[in-house]
């Protein structure tokens, strides 16, 4: 609204805050308004300006819970001096070599109010004030050389403002270009597409064509290509695509002749921004993580380890069961043994065969076995599968991206080559989520690792990003792995676990029956928000709490989907109150005590995307919303609102690395092809006490049967083997 957006004059004084890389910055603002003179903290992306610029701010105030009040910028300028005072002052400032107050004065004696535009627009004043005596040579380059810098804050930067880009996104192609972004728009804009990550090609081509480039142009082809390929590629979790889908993607951007299209892919293959090979089309990006993983992996493949103790072994299991009161199964003891013998190991397990077992076995036997002198660094790919790791092994564990240090704002790794993390031994839990780009980042960014074991179920959905890790290391055969498959938690009644299994070895016959802790109802999918109430309402009598009731549905925009669901159990559990603030973002609705879901990465509060939370404040008059994350509190202003969903329903994606008490899933038609048994595998092993199977039993059935027939294209094996090969063949 207007009225909460505030705009100020002033300087800043002092930087608290500078991140070199995003230009994030924290600074002490005075604030200059004729009245008084105060000092406020303000945040967000600028550039950095000398004391002396007197600076044009807009912005909000937002309510830091640690800081208190901060003005977060959304625009900001240095405002052109016209008066006599602010003129001399500024130009007899440090930015200014060898002008002193007297020069500065005589200059605008000479030149007036206007003394600044002139001197920045018309080079020629600088020969008038030489021949009159005014400046000499050096005193001219010095006023050349500070206001070509103090132009570009005030025409580039302003430039970009005014055609929608954010100040994060600025501070993003100021930290890659420094003071040459004005070289940049005027030969090629879109070379800003190709070089950062994150500013998508339309909002480039909006600026581009604005600034006069053609439609033909084959920097706009080309920025077009590229940023297609890599569009696609995430889209179908593939690491290349072939010469038709690249050209049906570009198609969907911009208009161009077949000759002109192929021209300006070859450009884009010499240049190698686009890597070709055998007919396969990568960008440079994927191409290189596929070889980086193929090379950090291998000299783990050719390794054979032996433990200091591995006569006292046996020894060292048996001592484990006795302070644990478990006895370990022959096949256990064995696949411990092995998993201690290889410099990559795989195990591999659907829910109840003992993953964690094996887990919590092999971190008790490695700091023992090594007198707690042994660094081992657990990882997941979510917040919520990290935090659960941690709580089962009994050991620290964190995300990759914590892990590697991530940086928001840059989506870059602080530990990386150049600086890497120091540990003895990583195990990645709910390995099928991780993708090429992030596993080639975490091998590049560790040193002295001389063991890496990786935990997932292959049964379970893909990474959302590009590539097919797991399945495609567990084809190789040279690798070794763990396949785990008897039912150890079965003992105790889970009919929710033998369904699970029974979906993944595709044993699920037509007149399957549901039993014990497992309620299907045939319903349509109008009646779902109906019976989901009601299932709720039971579950909350019988003693459960609503946050251990979580409904599962595989698609946003449908009857029976997750965005209905959503606004139907807000509805119920937490209605409409005069006590209850809320503030609509977009088509959801959030109220005060609603569960939310966290969609992106926040490494400096240590929120995950997939951390589950509730609102515990809603700030109307600052726009914020306060939300703890199982006491970790953190605020989000209304620039990051869109990080968060409501939580009551929740994709199978999301749900990944969860476990809960109670899931409700639906099973419709509606849901399309990607209602798929990888999909309802993973649905139904989120479930612990009780799965409810609402929809259609003749739908549920056959789609459970029917495996994924979207392949994803990787090279990721044929690379490994060809490093591999020299060594099968001897």
């Amino acid at each position: 609204m207007d009225e909460e957006i505030v705009k100020l004059e002033g300087f800043i004084i002092f930087y608290k805050y500078e991140n070199a890389d995003t230009g994030y910055k924290i600074a002490l603002f005075k604030i200059d308004d004729n009245l008084q003179e105060r000092v406020i903290t303000i945040v967000g992306y600028f550039p950095k300006f000398n004391k002396e610029d007197r600076l044009f701010v807009v912005g909000n105030f937002i309510k830091h819970p640690r800081y208190g009040m901060q003005l977060e910028v959304t625009e900001i300028n240095v405002m052109l001096p016209t008066e006599e005072k602010m003129i001399v002052r500024f130009l007899s400032s440090s930015k200014f070599n060898k002008i002193g107050k007297s020069t500065a004065s005589k200059i605008y004696k000479e030149l007036g109010n206007d003394c600044i535009s002139i001197l920045i627009n018309s080079p020629e004043t600088y020969d008038i004030l030489i021949s009159k005596k005014i400046i000499n040579s050096k005193q001219a380059t010095s006023l050349q050389n500070g206001l070509s810098d103090y132009d570009y804050t005030s025409s580039s930067i302003q430039m970009l403002i005014k055609h929608g880009f954010s100040m994060k996104n600025i501070m993003k192609i100021e930290s890659v270009y420094k003071d040459k972004i004005d070289v940049v728009l005027q030969a090629n804009p879109y070379q800003i597409v190709i070089d950062i990550d994150g500013i998508g090609f339309k909002t480039i081509d909006k600026l581009a064509l604005s600034l006069g480039m053609e439609l033909t142009d084959k920097r706009r082809i080309k920025a077009a290509i590229l940023y297609s390929l890599q569009n696609t590629c995430h889209s179908r979790g593939d690491t290349y695509i072939s010469y038709l889908l690249l050209k049906r993607g570009l198609y969907q951007l911009v208009t161009v002749e077949d000759d002109f299209f192929d021209d300006c892919l070859n450009e884009l293959i010499e240049e190698k921004y686009i890597i070709l090979e055998d007919n396969r089309y990568y960008h440079y990006l994927l191409y290189k993580a596929e070889i980086d993983i193929a090379n950090k992996l291998y000299p783990y493949l050719i390794r054979d380890i032996h433990v200091d103790f591995e006569d006292n072994l046996d020894d060292i299991i048996h001592e484990i069961e006795q302070e644990d009161g478990i006895t370990y199964t022959i096949e256990q003891i064995n696949s411990l043994k092995e998993a201690l013998k290889h410099g990559l190991f795989i195990i591999t397990g659907g829910p109840g065969t003992g993953k964690t077992t094996i887990l919590d076995a092999l971190i008790k036997i490695y700091k023992k076995g090594y007198r707690n002198e042994l660094s081992i660094s657990l990882l997941a790919p979510t917040g919520r599968a990290s935090k659960r790791m941690s709580m089962l092994a009994n050991h620290y564990a964190c995300t990759i991206h914590r892990f590697l240090k991530w940086d928001l704002h840059s989506n870059t790794f602080v530990k990386n080559e150049n600086n890497p993390v120091k540990t003895d031994i990583i195990i990645i839990d709910e390995f099928s989520m991780v993708d090429t780009i992030l596993f080639a980042s975490l091998l590049k960014g560790v040193t002295g690792v001389s063991q890496i074991i990786l935990i997932g179920d292959d049964g379970q959905l893909p990474s959302v990003g590009a590539g097919n890790l797991l399945y495609d290391l567990l084809s190789i055969p040279h690798i070794p792995s763990l396949k785990l498959t008897k039912i150890f938690r079965q003992a105790k009644g889970s009919s929710i676990i033998k369904l699970a299994h029974d979906i993944r070895y595709n044993q699920l016959t037509d007149d399957y029956k549901f039993k014990d802790d497992i309620r299907f109802y045939n319903i349509k999918n109008t009646e779902i928000s109906d019976r989901i109430i009601s299932i709720i309402k039971v579950a909350i009598n019988q003693g459960f709490d609503i946050d251990e009731i979580q409904v599962i549905i595989p698609v946003y925009a449908a009857i029976a989907g997750i965005d209905n669901m959503n606004q139907t159990i807000q509805d119920f559990v937490n209605p409409k109150s005069i006590d209850k603030p809320e503030i609509r973002v977009g088509h959801q609705l959030f109220r005060l005590y609603d569960r939310v879901l966290q969609l992106k990465n926040q490494p400096e509060d240590d929120i995950y995307n997939g951390d589950i939370g509730h609102i515990i404040d809603i700030n109307k008059e600052n726009e914020t919303i306060t939300v703890n994350f199982d006491g970790n509190i953190v605020e989000y202003n209304k620039n990051m609102y869109t990080n968060l969903t409501l939580a009551y329903a929740i994709s199978v994606h999301k749900s990944q690395g969860s476990e809960f008490e109670i899931v409700i899933m639906g099973a419709f038609k509606e849901y399309g092809s990607m209602f798929n048994k990888k999909l309802i595998y993973t649905a139904v092993s989120r479930a612990k006490k009780l799965l409810i199977i609402l929809g259609n039993l003749e739908t549920f059935i056959k789609c459970s049967k029917a495996e994924d027939k979207t392949t994803r294209n990787t090279t990721l094996k044929l690379r490994i083997l060809d490093l591999l090969n020299p060594n099968i063949t001897n």
